[in-house]
């Protein structure tokens, strides 16, 4: 028996053995099981999370109105404590729950199942049946404590058991998306300048010495594993285990089985933000802003999310039916547009900063869902934003009263290029003021990269210690030694006026790294009709290693990585390829023009043991106009980042240029649904080879 992931037992017991491409018949009902457990009856106050409670009320209101597909309020459960109208989140009302669902569904009907929460681990209670030795455990609020009886934690809800309640739901020929916003193991120092408490992260796990294991017990239990590769893919089924065929499954995990989550409050820099788990939050401000994905998609954009915080921990997972689309539609574009309400002299929609929006952005107004274009002459501004509704005025040359069936749609996305960093704090950087007063004042005031005080939101915090200027990422987790270390300067025999100058190239390369991944958010490669795949060899894999976009490869020095291009579309195609190190790093790796029905396998780089870490390798695609020279945009290429230590352009090209060398822009307007050049992110583990 075998297992890669944290509850891949439900998958064991649920998945069906194909994966089709082609989207399910449409659902008849939708069904919903959304369970946050914050409070922990037979715990101490400081084992508790306060975010699952918020992560519920917020998928519920989504699944309310969300524009894919909505949930009636009598087909949604709510298990959350300390949320008006939810039962308890105790284990026999999860067990009731999800009985009642394989009771109540019938074939082709839909159920979303969201579980937010403290997860952790326990001796498998069946020997030999896990591959690390460990049951993974999704906490409920009546946890009890763990006996040396062979039975497991008491009121625990073992992977086993849930993978056997969803697959009577499955038996019934649902289509089941579950998601999982907790985690079990693994443990993570940040060094974060935080002004507020209440900002810090806090991850959801939950030591298994609260619940009475011993560690001896534990140690005994778990066999170590080397090399396991975590790039996703199918999971190795259980002799015995039930196959179901009807229906879709997928299943989305905030991290591996060796890693925690966190939740923090979010959004970021909004004063009336609150605690939810980050896996949950980026999952609903992905799919608000790009309705009509499939689920493959979907988790591109969850991971493209984490690499704009320079997060390489946690690493999501994803895995079933990932080529339908969400809440089992058929994939495709859509237009984002929301019909408008108004109450007195107020204008709504039912959209906000999931969606991306921003006071002072600008809407189209259209009367009905199929009208081309906008109202000429009329724009709908947004006056104020909540995670999920938005207030607008009307701009108007001409008068236009605002009619019931109206929508407001958005017709162009503005990509933020502003860079912020966060200081250190005044106590602990007095010697080197006259460094970061000349850090200040080498950038441009009003220009992209800013400075904000010590604990507020920033893309980087900047954290003196040890002698050294540390570049933090924006989960402020600092690394001080190894192949992965967090980027520094070091002070010693440098004038001030010299680690200002470094200071500032530190920062301009990962501004440069986050806005072109930024851009990644908005153009997707598709439009233009390239089908693109990686894989890595060596004389060290018995075959090829596929490189997915919606997972992360391990990748160890030696390995050759190759591209698979084909150019499925009516048009040339121009396709450019670069390598983004955890060292920030910009390498050009290739350009050429890919002609209709052409195909070509490109031996694209060796993996080399310069640097480690989580890294990227961007593919850009854009179109071919006739007798012109292939586009090549290797001008973005910039050196590394020490461990410690072109004008004129207009279109997809000015954008990049934008995104990696025009330092005053902040903002650059992308409009979505042009094909004016597609971006695809595969994310990489490069680690040590094992001896």
């Amino acid at each position: 028996m075998r297992r890669q992931t944290f509850l891949s037992v439900v998958l064991l017991t649920v998945i069906s053995v194909f994966l089709s491409a082609a989207a399910p018949a449409q659902a008849q009902t939708n069904h919903a099981l959304i369970v946050g457990v914050s409070r922990y009856d037979n715990l101490p106050e400081n084992a508790w999370l306060t975010g699952p409670a918020n992560d519920a009320v917020l998928m519920r209101d989504f699944l309310r109105t969300n524009g894919t597909r909505q949930f009636d309020d009598a087909n949604i459960t709510l298990l959350a404590d300390g949320v008006e109208g939810a039962q308890h989140p105790t284990l026999q009302a999860i067990r009731d729950a999800l009985t009642q669902l394989a009771r109540d569904v019938e074939p082709n009907d839909f159920v979303y199942l969201h579980f937010s929460g403290h997860g952790t681990q326990a001796p498998a209670l069946v020997a030999g049946s896990e591959l690390d030795g460990l049951d993974e455990l999704f906490l409920p609020a009546d946890i009890g404590q763990w006996q040396d009886n062979g039975q497991p934690v008491e009121n625990a809800l073992v992977d086993d058991e849930l993978g056997a309640l969803i697959g009577a739901v499955r038996a019934k020929g649902a289509h089941v998306w579950a998601v999982f916003d907790s985690c079990h193991s693994g443990t993570v120092t940040r060094a974060s300048n935080l002004a507020d408490p209440a900002d810090a992260e806090v991850s959801r796990q939950l030591s298994p010495a609260l619940l009475g294991i011993p560690q001896e017990v534990l140690d005994a239990a778990q066999v170590r594993t080397r090399g396991q590769n975590n790039a996703g893919g199918a999971t190795v089924g259980f002799d015995g285990m039930p196959e179901v065929t009807e229906g879709s499954f997928v299943a989305f995990f905030a991290a591996q089985t060796n890693q925690t989550t966190p939740e923090m409050r979010l959004p970021a820099g909004d004063p009336a933000r609150q605690t939810h788990g980050l896996f949950t939050f980026s999952i609903l401000s992905a799919l608000a802003q790009n309705p009509g994905v499939s689920y493959r998609q979907l988790a591109q954009e969850v991971l493209r999310i984490y690499a704009m915080d320079g997060r390489a921990n946690p690493t999501p997972l994803f895995e079933g039916d990932l080529d339908f689309g969400v809440f089992a539609t058929q994939p495709g574009p859509a237009v984002t547009q929301w019909t408008i309400k108004q109450t007195g002299g107020t204008l709504e929609i039912p959209a906000g900063q999931l969606s991306g929006l921003a006071p002072g952005d600008t809407l189209g107004l259209v009367r009905t869902a199929t009208q081309e274009a906008p109202e000429e002459g009329v724009a709908l501004v947004v006056d104020a934003v909540t995670p999920l509704k938005a207030t607008l005025r009307v701009e108007s040359a001409r008068f236009l009263p605002i009619e019931p069936g109206f929508l407001a749609r958005q017709s162009e996305v503005s990509v933020d290029f502003a860079f912020t960093v966060a200081l250190p704090p005044a106590e602990t950087s007095a010697e080197i003021a006259g460094v970061l007063e000349a850090l200040t004042a080498s950038f441009d005031a009003g220009g992209r990269v800013g400075f904000v005080p010590t604990g507020a939101a920033a893309d980087t915090q900047i954290l003196y210690q040890d002698d050294q200027l540390w570049f933090l990422g924006g989960d402020g987790v600092l690394t001080a030694s190894g192949p992965t270390k967090t980027p520094s300067i070091l002070l010693g025999g440098k004038t001030e006026a010299e680690v200002a100058t470094l200071a500032k190239d530190t920062i301009s390369k990962m501004a440069r790294v986050r806005n072109i991944t930024a851009l990644a958010g908005v153009y997707r490669p598709s439009k233009l009709g390239l089908k693109i795949s990686l894989n890595a060899q060596s004389t060290q894999r018995s075959a090829p290693l596929d490189i997915p976009s919606s997972g992360v490869a391990q990748l160890t020095p030696g390995d050759i990585v190759f591209i698979d291009v084909t150019n499925t579309n009516r048009d040339p195609v121009d396709l450019n390829v670069l390598y983004i190190g955890s060292d920030y790093s910009i390498s050009f790796l290739y350009a050429a023009r890919i002609n209709p029905a052409e195909g070509k396998v490109i031996d694209l780089f060796d993996v080399t043991d310069g640097s480690f870490g989580r890294e990227r390798i961007l593919t850009i695609a854009t179109p071919a106009a006739p007798q012109t020279p292939t586009q090549d945009f290797s001008w973005l290429e910039q050196n590394a980042l020490e461990r410690t230590r072109a004008n004129g352009m207009d279109g997809f090209a000015g954008l990049l240029q934008g995104a990696g060398f025009d330092m005053e822009n902040t903002r650059g307007a992308a409009r979505r649904g042009g094909a004016e050049g597609g971006i695809a992110q595969f994310l990489v583990d490069v680690v040590p080879a094992l001896n």
